[in-house]
């Protein structure tokens, strides 16, 4: 809102100065490349650079002083970047001590027969899905979170799960069964339905469980009946360690990627600024 406001306050002082200009465009476009300057002396980068927009559109005609406009460009574009590239440093910090902080709970799983692994809390991997009803979350190797479920000594023939509890209630997507993502399976004479649930729900149950740790909390199979058992306090623990650890992987990855644009973005700025320094003065 701000960056419009200062937007159409500049629109209005370049209709202006248009119109008026003391007679002349040649005063106008300078009138404009003043304020652009002083913005930019000031700090004030973004304001600096859409006053630069608004002259080059205004006064395109003004060749000697459109030269200088665009090699203040690059400039106020440079320290624009060098300030969020600070902020971003800031953030990517904070980031790597998180994934520091929590990275020893969990293990990478990657068997011979596995296209993908994934990573998984130590609990889990200690009382893992089988023989027994219960929930586990998973990281993928491109750091999506996504669920397992596996309902052991019932057939509901689940497609879906929620949990429940602490006044509230949240589902997963729908996964009909396929023999893949939803399959069952007999051992030792014992029915097992394993659902594998991904996508933007399943971050959205696990943040659920992160932010009810400390409620009691019912898993729920949903499918052609629904059965419920309390989520166990292991599954809780680690679906919430889980899902904590998810967001501090993909932040730390989002920072690094933003480093990398904004350290090329200032590269172009600084090759752009040798370039146009001739021309500014021609």
């Amino acid at each position: 809102m701000y960056k419009e406001v200062i937007r159409t306050g500049i629109i209005g002082a370049v209709l202006a100065i248009a119109a008026t200009g003391c007679g002349s465009k040649d005063n106008g476009a300078q009138s404009l490349l003043d304020q652009a300057q002083a913005a930019f002396d000031n700090g004030n980068y973004k304001e600096s650079l859409v006053l630069i927009d608004s002259l080059a559109k205004a006064f395109p005609e003004e060749i000697s002083i459109q030269r200088a406009a665009m090699h203040l460009r690059p400039m106020a574009d440079e320290q624009l970047t060098m300030l969020e590239i600070e902020h971003n440093d800031s953030a990517m910090a904070a980031a790597k001590s998180e994934v520091e902080r929590l990275k020893g709970n969990f293990v990478f799983v990657k068997e011979k027969d596995m296209v993908e692994g994934y990573t998984i809390h130590k609990e889990a991997k200690k009382h893992p899905l089988i023989n027994r009803t219960g929930l586990e979350a998973r990281i993928d190797e491109r750091y999506n979170l996504y669920v397992v479920s596996l309902l052991n000594g019932r057939s509901v023939n689940h497609e879906r799960i929620s949990i429940s509890g602490a006044g509230g209630e949240v589902s997963t997507a729908t996964v009909a069964y396929d023999g893949a993502s939803n399959y069952r399976f007999n051992s030792g004479g014992v029915s097992n339905e394993s659902v594998t649930f991904r996508g933007g729900k399943s971050d959205t149950l696990c943040m659920y469980v992160a932010e009810h740790k400390g409620n009691a909390l019912k898993l729920n199979f949903i499918g052609k009946s629904r059965y419920s058992v309390p989520l166990s306090a292991t599954d809780k623990k680690a679906v919430a360690e889980t899902q904590e650890y998810a967001v501090a992987l993909q932040n730390n990855r989002e920072a690094e990627l933003r480093n990398a644009y904004l350290e090329n973005r200032l590269k172009i700025s600084r090759e752009h600024i040798e370039k146009t320094a001739q021309k500014a003065q021609q």
